[in-house]
């Protein structure tokens, strides 16, 4: 029987977007939380919903989709549609949900929002080692992982300001129960959480990530939202740079400011040179670390938005 291990329902003011990630059949629940550390490897062992057609309905509108070969599905619905989210298989069945996280994601009145990454932006991983990042996930449980204060302390500020709050992520989608279970019991602020595709361990091993996936996602995000103002929020571990970069090239006129995590002593050439050009867009910029300060960003932000 398939259910539903991750799903989302963003209304903005000019469509609503449905996505979720659909399991071939079902999960313990025991299996999802990191409680012990075989957890973390049955969730590369799930089995997407693959190339099966289903029907997402709110209330009496119904859109039929086809999953992808990761068991993820994405549709659109008119903004004054209004009724209860359901996924139903091609036979009529409903298909059940298990998720303690919040999936209905309104969008506010605010002029703000905020992206922000999550692996070395929120939450300590060691993405630029390996072994480590493996490590942490098998090992440490997601209660007893550390965040970054500096960018849980903004979140929390930008929050109250009203600012609509959005998760963009390169972790896979098999990691949801655990970062939104961190998310969860740290009180950290809820935001819509956008993963990359389901991976089997082969697929992890062999880091067969789509590149663009950071890119396209913030895409959507800016064009789709009615917000004068984005925060981007990222590391120098990854891809953050280089995507924020080119997002701020497309939509100059909607990046508020850029804030990146320095996560080494030194900088390296790559992060200078990105350094370098976002200051040519003329984009305030802030590099920060351990030490930084987060109300005098907060402040500012307020002012200027």
């Amino acid at each position: 029987m398939p259910v539903i291990w991750k799903i989302s329902q963003l209304n903005f003011k000019s469509r609503i977007i449905v996505s979720g990630v659909i399991l071939d059949k079902s999960f313990k629940r025991n299996q999802v939380n990191g409680n012990r550390k075989e957890s973390v490897f049955q969730l590369y062992k799930k089995k997407p919903f693959k190339n099966r057609i289903v029907h997402i309905q709110i209330g009496e509108s119904f859109e039929e989709t086809l999953t992808g070969k990761d068991g993820s599905f994405t549709v659109f619905f008119d903004p004054s549609v209004r009724g209860e989210l359901r996924v139903l298989e091609e036979g009529g069945n409903v298909i059940p949900m298990d998720q303690r996280y919040p999936f209905l994601f309104t969008e506010s009145n605010s002029r703000l929002a905020v992206i922000s990454d999550m692996d070395d932006t929120l939450i300590l991983s060691h993405t630029k080692n390996f072994i480590k990042r493996v490590g942490t996930l098998l090992f440490v449980h997601p209660l007893k992982r550390k965040s970054i204060g500096f960018t849980e302390n903004l979140l929390r500020g930008i929050q109250d300001l009203n600012g609509d709050i959005y998760y963009v992520s390169r972790s896979e989608s098999n990691l949801f129960r655990v970062l939104s279970t961190f998310i969860l019991k740290s009180s950290i602020p809820v935001g819509n959480l956008f993963l990359t595709p389901l991976l089997s361990w082969k697929q992890l091993v062999s880091n067969t990530k789509p590149d663009n996936f950071k890119f396209e996602v913030i895409s959507t995000i800016i064009e789709n939202s009615s917000k004068n103002h984005f925060v981007l929020i990222g590391d120098d571990t990854q891809y953050d740079l280089k995507v924020y970069l080119e997002i701020a090239k497309k939509y100059p006129d909607k990046i508020l400011k850029i804030c990146i995590r320095k996560t080494s002593i030194r900088k390296h050439r790559v992060t200078q040179n990105s350094l370098e050009r976002i200051k040519e867009l003329g984009i305030p910029f802030l590099y920060f670390n351990k030490n930084s300060d987060w109300k005098p960003e907060l402040s500012w932000i307020q002012k200027n938005s």
